[in-house]
């Protein structure tokens, strides 16, 4: 476990951040951190006020963990293949795992029993360099600089808002903005149907997971991501204050992967049963 805490502080430069990955607590993971420390006999990491960097030892040391780690999980993927078994390693949103891809796995399960798949849903642009995950699910505008990455879905966005609200929008700066994120959807939006976003209230909440669930609340409108906020208009829980559009011909879902790195045939069947997931939507 010391490894692991060692390797997570390192990725992350933060002790926070490593204890929420590894569903520990951030004392246990300090407390790895020293006992690995004493083992060694040597400082690992440079404690600042509200950071962490590694040591010259600890960068040493980070780059043949990495490598252990690596021949770790080829070994295991090689003796699953063996017994016609594959691993695939999927990073995305929590808020689109949670909100769209969860619902649609058994689906893929049912149909490719031999791939196990291991979902991540993180905030954290995942290292592909460092063999954290096969496969990638990201929103935005793309490209990103060290990925390739294929554009899956172009989304559709518009305000959404409590069902129990008027569907009138009225002026911008009348309103409480819940903010994800992808800030640049509200302004995006805004400059598609000429209006400002001067003067508005604006509630920063970083997990678009969490933006959903205050809209519901009442606490604000948010930027709905059709493919997303659908299911929750259609039961009710939300309202379209806008007719959700297309305002970016490159905003929406991309598939990426470690630049230049071949698929595996667990990889290449994954892909192809996303796209075609993509393609039966109705918008």
């Amino acid at each position: 476990m010391s490894l692991r805490a060692f390797s997570a502080v390192a990725r992350l430069l933060s002790f926070r951040k490593a204890a929420d990955e590894l569903l520990i607590s951030q004392s246990t993971v300090s407390h790895h951190i020293r006992q690995l420390e004493n083992t060694l006999g040597t400082p690992l990491f440079v404690r600042h006020a509200r950071s962490v960097s590694l040591t010259p030892e600890g960068e040493r040391y980070l780059s043949h963990i990495d490598a252990a780690f690596r021949t770790i999980t080829d070994a295991t993927a090689e003796l699953r293949a063996q017994v016609g078994l594959q691993t695939l390693r999927v990073t995305a949103l929590p808020s689109f795992c949670s909100l769209w891809l969860v619902s649609c796995l058994s689906s893929f399960s049912e149909a490719h029993p031999e791939i196990e798949i291991e979902l991540d849903p993180s905030l954290e642009n995942i290292s592909f360099t460092r063999d954290e995950a096969d496969l990638g699910i990201r929103y935005g505008t793309g490209p990103w600089t060290g990925v390739d990455a294929t554009l899956l879905h172009v989304e559709k966005i518009a305000p959404v808002a409590h069902a129990a609200r008027s569907t009138s929008l009225g002026d911008l700066s009348d309103e409480q903005l819940l903010l994800s994120l992808k800030k640049h959807e509200w302004q995006v939006w805004a400059k598609s149907q000429g209006v400002t976003l001067a003067g508005a209230k604006r509630m920063p909440l970083t997990d678009y997971n969490v933006v959903v669930q205050a809209a519901i609340d009442g606490s604000g409108v948010a930027i709905g991501r059709q493919l997303l906020v659908d299911p929750l208009v259609r039961a009710g829980r939300l309202k379209w204050l806008a007719d959700p559009k297309i305002v970016d011909q490159r905003l929406g879902y991309w598939l990426v992967s470690a630049k230049g790195r071949a698929f595996t045939p667990a990889m290449s069947v994954f892909a192809d049963w996303l796209t075609g997931a993509f393609a039966e939507i109705k918008t």
